[in-house]
């Protein structure tokens, strides 16, 4: 069993959520939206057509009559990062009024499939936190690829 404190989670969490921050930091718009091979499942998320879906029933149901703006790569980029630093803040919250009671309680199930033990929440947490981390470094290493095309 892991016994990393809820303070230093929090702390991961603050350090990796900057890392992902910093990895943004000069990105050009363009290289935000080229480069990467696209997964299975990114395709899969990709065709979820429920905003689509959405604006056509309003425009049937005439609520509207054309669809929204979806605006420019600049306020996708802006709307991502918005988003992300909503979620941080949502997380950061929670994190700070979690009982450290509930840390040792498992929270997830053990998957056969992939022989992925059953983690407490304080495993997952501890985990967790280095996901944006993780993921920056990615970034990173995409933006290193692109330019060194040029």
């Amino acid at each position: 069993m892991n016994n990393i404190s809820i303070s230093d989670i929090k702390q991961q969490f603050e350090l990796s959520h900057d890392a992902l921050m910093k990895s943004l930091i000069g990105l050009n718009v363009s290289e935000a939206f080229e480069g990467s091979e696209w997964s299975v499942a990114d395709v899969l998320m990709h065709l979820d057509l429920s905003k689509f879906i959405d604006a056509l029933r309003d425009i049937h149901e005439g609520k509207v009559n054309r669809f929204p703006s979806y605006g420019t790569l600049e306020s996708a980029i802006e709307k991502y990062v918005e988003v992300i630093n909503d979620n941080h803040l949502r997380l950061m919250a929670i994190l700070a009024d979690l009982d450290e009671e509930l840390l040792d309680n498992k929270v997830t199930e053990y998957n056969p499939e992939n022989n992925y033990p059953a983690l407490s929440l304080r495993d997952l947490l501890d985990r967790m936190s280095r996901h944006e981390l993780n993921h920056a470094q990615q970034i990173e290493e995409i933006i290193v690829k692109l330019r060194n095309k040029r």
